[in-house]
């Protein structure tokens, strides 16, 4: 329904009113659109800019936690805030438990922070970092750790020398081991005091199986005796709080990690007093490798953000209302611009229908108008040339058909009249007007068939060489008459001169061409009919050459219109009707060949005729050694 009511709208039917509420909708729809994408941008950019700041508070928390687990205050986190802050734009504030300011950017940076908010948005607790859910963290050695528990302080993780050597020499056998079994092993790390470890990149179950075999995990993984030391201070002050709470505990060396720990009652308060002292001894030695816990404020950033208020939707409307004021200004203009050719046009249409064809307009623009202004004035000379054509050719076939229709006519007044006998002379001239009119006739139906398309063709295989030899033995009698030498020249040295044609079409058009070249070459003169291949393309070329009066130059371009005489009395002694060259032109074109002519005043004149060779295969399976006809 709302299709149909839509449809049934009045659409202005000017072109300038339709150009303009063209302009008035599209500026419309643009402005809407624009405020839509605008909007739906600004939406984008407030979730990316939320993504950004959870981003950027998980990095700064990371960082300073990274940081209290690694140094015993936070007398030096300065310069690790004012880096922060100068990275993320945000405001920095570490206090104690107390409130007491620890370091604020915004002093660092001599600027007044302001009030600080009411809660902090993280505890830094080395022993319990979960203060914004992340529960995995990287220190200095980039091992992922949960707290500080997991791990001995880094100042206490280093081996002495002699470990070391050994740790090395260990390495040393597993490689040299997987070498022996045809592997390339890689040591994981060489950073001094780490543990090496020692893989193998390929991925296969018997890699696998020579990694375990040559690896020593156990051996190069065991703890430093430092570390030893370090889990033997924990575990004996956690038996000795166990003990104090009246709780019996022993310490074990746990055979998985190679560590010392204290062992786990098996009862549950015993159990629960083991962990309260174990978490009181990590704690105990821990204090003087990590800071105290402290609150994280975090301030915005110092760059203003967007900011939306009633009046955007009022510059919005400005903005629309200005660009459609502009859409109608330009829409106006450019009506204007381009009513003036188009009514030139109308106006030079009106007067052609009215039937003045030398109607034309100004076609000096590039653009679309001048083009269809340079179209229309084309368009213009065609029909004028047309018109020309259809006068001449309607006089041209009066002026033919007018002699033989007077001599018809004279002869049979003058029989009725008793002024001629009716006798064999005189049927055999009313017969020999006939046949001009038949022949005339005849022509113009075939001319009038090939320029349409529709002249019924029967190709088949025709051998060029054998037509030429049988059209100048055709005309051999005509040619000893006018004592004129007529002789065929074939060379197919390459193989057979054979094309896909229509032979008795493509012979009426040799014929044509000889007769008309046998009847102004003078005598004493020569005609040659000429078959060859051309190398280069494989087109088959027929020319028909004469030595007689040639045509002038200014008559070239004409040879093939219908009715051209190169005797514009139009005598009979010197031409025919001039439809045969138009019809050699026809004939050889809807055949797939082009004609062409090429002649000097005095000298003679060459009519050249190529057709596309029947087919490569022919040529090859049929070869023809090279040949010269004689003279027939």
């Amino acid at each position: 329904m709302l299709g149909r009511s839509f449809g049934r709208l009045p659409w202005p039917r000017g072109l300038r009113a339709r150009l303009l509420t063209a302009c008035v909708v599209i500026a419309v729809v643009s402005v809407a659109s624009t405020a839509w994408l605008t909007t739906r941008s600004t939406s984008e950019h407030l979730k990316d800019s939320v993504q950004r700041t959870l981003e950027t508070d998980s990095e700064i928390y990371n960082d300073l936690l990274i940081y209290s687990m690694n140094h015993p205050d936070w007398g030096k986190v300065d310069d690790a805030v004012a880096k922060l802050a100068r990275k993320t734009g945000r405001r920095i504030v570490l206090t104690d438990e107390h409130q007491n300011v620890i370091v604020d950017s915004a002093r660092l940076q001599g600027r007044r922070g302001g009030p600080l908010p009411d809660r902090p948005a993280a505890v830094l607790d080395p022993f319990n970092p979960l203060g914004l859910a992340f529960d995995q963290f990287t220190n200095d050695d980039e091992e992922l750790v949960t707290s500080v528990s997991d791990a001995a302080p880094p100042a206490l993780s280093k081996p002495t020398p002699a470990e070391k050597r050994e740790r090395r020499k260990l390495a040393d056998q597993a490689m040299a081991c997987l070498e022996k079994k045809g592997y390339t092993g890689v040591e994981s790390t060489s950073e001094p005091g780490a543990k090496p470890y020692i893989y193998v990149e390929e991925e296969s179950e018997a890699a696998f199986e020579a990694q375990t075999t040559c690896g020593n995990d156990d051996a190069l993984q065991a703890p430093w005796a430092s570390e030893i030391a370090w889990y033997r201070r924990i575990a004996d002050a956690t038996v000795a709080c166990m003990g104090q709470l009246g709780v019996t505990g022993k310490v074990v060396m746990d055979p998985d990690i190679g560590y010392p720990l204290a062992e786990p009652p098996e009862d549950d308060a015993g159990s629960a007093v083991w962990e309260k002292c174990g978490r009181t001894a990590e704690r105990a030695a821990w204090d003087p490798f990590v800071t105290d816990p402290a609150r994280l404020y975090l301030g915005e950033r110092n760059q203003q953000g967007l900011s939306f208020r009633e009046a955007g939707s009022g510059r919005t409307l400005a903005a629309a209302g200005l660009v459609a004021a502009f859409a109608v200004v330009l829409t106006l203009l450019a009506a204007r611009r381009i009513l003036r050719p188009v009514e030139a046009l109308t106006v030079a249409a009106q007067r052609m229908e009215a039937g003045d064809l030398s109607q034309r307009v100004a076609d000096d623009g590039r653009d679309e108008l001048g083009r269809l202004a340079h179209a229309f004035n084309s368009m213009a000379d065609a029909l004028a040339a047309n018109e020309e054509q259809r006068r001449r050719l309607a006089t041209d076939v009066a002026h033919e058909l007018r002699t033989p229709l007077a001599n018809i006519r004279g002869y049979v007044e003058a029989a009725q009249d008793g002024v001629t006998p009716t006798d064999p002379a005189l049927l055999a001239s009313l017969h020999e007007e006939a046949v001009l009119l038949q022949r005339l006739v005849d022509d113009l139906q075939t001319l009038s068939l090939a320029e349409a398309g529709r002249l019924p063709l029967h190709p088949d295989t025709v051998d060029v060489a054998d037509l030429a030899a049988q059209v100048v033995a055709a005309f051999r009698v005509t040619a000893d008459a006018g004592s004129v030498a007529l002789a065929a020249k074939v060379e197919a040295l390459d193989g057979s001169l054979e094309v896909r044609a229509d032979p008795l079409r493509l012979r009426q058009v040799v014929g044509n061409l000889v007769a008309n070249a046998l009847r102004y070459t003078p005598a004493g003169g020569t005609v040659t009919v000429r078959a060859a291949r051309d190398s280069r393309e494989g087109d088959v070329v027929l020319a028909v050459e004469d030595t007689g009066s040639g045509i002038a130059a200014d008559h070239l371009p004409h040879v093939f219109d219908r009715f051209w005489r190169a005797d514009e009395s139009r005598t009979r002694g010197t031409g025919g009707s001039g439809l045969g060259l138009a019809i050699c032109h026809q004939l050889v074109e809807a055949q797939g060949g082009t004609i062409t002519v090429a002649s000097t005043l005095g000298e003679g004149s060459t009519f050249t005729i190529r057709l596309p060779a029947h087919s490569a295969q022919m040529a090859q399976t049929r070869p023809s050694p090279g040949r010269t006809r004689p003279d027939s």
